[in-house]
């Protein structure tokens, strides 16, 4: 949704200004690959949304995506979201603040002054770490630990 509403340029300035005439363009094109999308999905769904509605299920989508690791986090250790506030970082941080907090109960936002680029600053002291999952299908008995070992080992070094 927002970015099919991006902020263009008058149409007097797109001729003397090639950034404004990209912009354009730009926004041409997402219509376009929308329209095409929601073209798709009503034929499939025998509904009739239109490109912004499309474009708005990506972000409640992307939205939850953002919930569920909050929701996670606090309730896993014991706390009840709803009582913290919500701190907004990154450069689209904002845009989608307020339906998080009212998605998880949450009554305060907390727009920093440099919220745009704390996550790049986050990213940048933050330390290496590598994490791998292993799929490992067995039955568990007390004598097949060594081979449960063995694999993790395996893999780690």
């Amino acid at each position: 949704f927002f970015f099919l509403r991006i902020r263009r340029p008058p149409r007097s300035t797109q001729s003397r200004s090639s950034a404004a005439s990209d912009v354009y363009k730009r926004q041409e094109q997402t219509r376009q690959k929308f329209q095409e999308l929601a073209t798709s999905i009503n034929k499939e769904n025998q509904k009739s949304m239109t490109i912004e509605q499309v474009a708005y299920g990506y972000v409640k989508v992307a939205n939850e995506n953002m919930c569920r690791p909050i929701r996670n986090i606090t309730v896993g250790r014991g706390q009840d979201p709803r009582t913290h506030v919500l701190t907004v970082f990154g450069g689209a941080g904002a845009q989608h603040a307020c339906a998080i907090a009212k998605n998880l109960g949450i009554k305060k936002i907390f727009v920093h002054k440099y919220a745009g680029i704390l996550s790049a600053y986050g990213l940048a002291l933050a330390s290496v770490v590598e994490d791998e999952t292993i799929p490992f299908a067995q039955i568990y008995s007390k004598t097949d630990l060594s081979k449960i070992q063995a694999v993790s080992y395996t893999h780690l070094t």
